[in-house]
């Protein structure tokens, strides 16, 4: 028997209006990534209400939440590049977040079985998250940080990543 295989998208949630839950823009946006999405097996975001929209209009349905991919996130520094994230990972608050999202991401992903998860988290985190990863597979990971429903899309084999790619929406 082969190596288990998933793969687990995670992505930043859409576009909020007022008060918690999307815009109209932000519901049109992920309504036209669910179109091109594949069959999900687990999907899951974090308990913050523009996540979980966001992730029942992309996944089709709301399988849990995952408390992990809920960062402190006044915390969070916002920043333009994926690289000047990077540069956080000397600090060791951000360091241990950015292990905390690589871990609950192997959860999610382990959940999959031999299919696709989808998780929805938050700009910042998910950056962090994404270079300890590249970091251990020895790949570089540049660009624009994270705009609403960006992501990356990381494949494991027998529970630990084998690669990782930036993922964009549609625009």
């Amino acid at each position: 028997m082969g190596a288990h295989v998933a793969t687990l998208e995670i992505r930043r949630h859409a576009e909020r209006g007022a008060g918690a839950v999307l815009s109209p823009a932000g519901v049109r946006a992920a309504e036209a990534l669910a179109r091109g999405a594949p069959r999900y097996a687990v999907v899951t975001s974090s308990p913050l209400p523009r996540a979980m929209e966001t992730a029942r209009l992309v996944g089709g349905r709301l399988d849990g939440t995952e408390p992990a991919l809920l960062p402190d996130l006044a915390q969070l520094v916002q920043l333009r590049t994926i690289e000047e994230h990077a540069s956080l990972l000397g600090e060791a608050r951000e360091r241990e977040l950015a292990r905390e999202q690589a871990a609950a991401w192997a959860r999610i992903a382990g959940a999959a079985g031999r299919g696709h998860a989808l998780a929805i988290g938050h700009g910042g985190a998910i950056e962090l998250g994404a270079l300890v990863v590249a970091r251990a597979l020895g790949t570089a990971l540049s660009g624009p940080a994270l705009s609403f429903l960006d992501g990356f899309r990381v494949r494991y084999e027998s529970d630990r990543p084998v690669a990782i790619e930036v993922v964009r929406a549609p625009r």
